[in-house]
């Protein structure tokens, strides 16, 4: 079975041999268009005498994995690398209990070819992660300790060294935390996401060729200051 291994990732190598930089310039644009977009919803609903919460946030993924089915090769796992990702979080309070919320995550990562659970995975590449996410999220209490749980869609914007052109699929996530603030305009957010992507296999894609019947995983777990005005 390892034999077998070591030739898959030599001519998954050649297979794949279109190379090419990650742009991080459309990464930029991408995080200043949300921003944008962001700072411009935030200064309608301050306007409204609404209270708006901005979150800069510092987070680690983990347990990210999906299959393809190759054309050449068969049925192939591979893991998205565990590894450090960043954020930023804003929500519009609606009403005591109830916030809108916008959520980008961009996570700098490597994809490697699952080659089992006691060896380590066989590098493949960069893989650029970036998500962009709407939802709601509900606050369980409305003191300066505030439990909460939240839910959002979107989309996954993923770039991969060893495909063309980056892709964009849908994607939706859940999770729950805790907001802690210090005074009316200051806090600190701890919070997990589990974030799932929605590969469709009657799609090709650029990265791997053919998904199979499987979805991009991922858990997030972050911290981050609570900016409220």
């Amino acid at each position: 079975m390892t034999e077998n291994n070591i030739t898959l990732r030599s001519d998954q190598r050649d297979h794949l041999s279109a190379r090419r930089e990650v742009s991080q310039g459309t990464r930029s644009a991408l995080f200043a268009i949300t921003l944008g977009v962001a700072a411009l919803w935030a200064s309608t609903v301050s306007a409204q005498n609404q209270k708006v919460e901005i979150t800069p946030t510092l987070a680690y993924s983990f347990g990210s994995n999906f299959e393809i089915d190759d054309f050449d090769f068969g049925l192939i796992g591979l893991d998205v690398e565990d590894g450090d990702t960043a954020g930023l979080t804003l929500d519009f309070t609606i009403s005591r209990s109830l916030q809108l919320e916008l959520f980008y995550l961009t996570q700098d990562t490597d994809l490697e070819l699952d080659t089992g659970f006691l060896d380590p995975g066989e590098p493949l590449g960069g893989l650029d992660l970036d998500y962009i996410h709407g939802g709601v999220l509900w606050q369980l209490n409305a003191g300066q300790i505030k439990p909460f749980l939240t839910l959002t869609g979107g989309i996954t914007r993923i770039d991969a060294e060893i495909g063309g052109d980056s892709e964009t699929r849908p994607s939706i996530g859940a999770g729950g935390g805790i907001k802690i603030f210090f005074t009316d305009h200051i806090g600190f957010r701890a919070e997990g996401r589990y974030l799932v992507t929605i590969l469709d296999e009657d799609d090709d894609f650029d990265c791997c060729a053919d998904y199979s019947d499987d979805n991009l995983t991922q858990g997030v777990v972050g911290v981050g200051l609570i900016i409220a005005f």
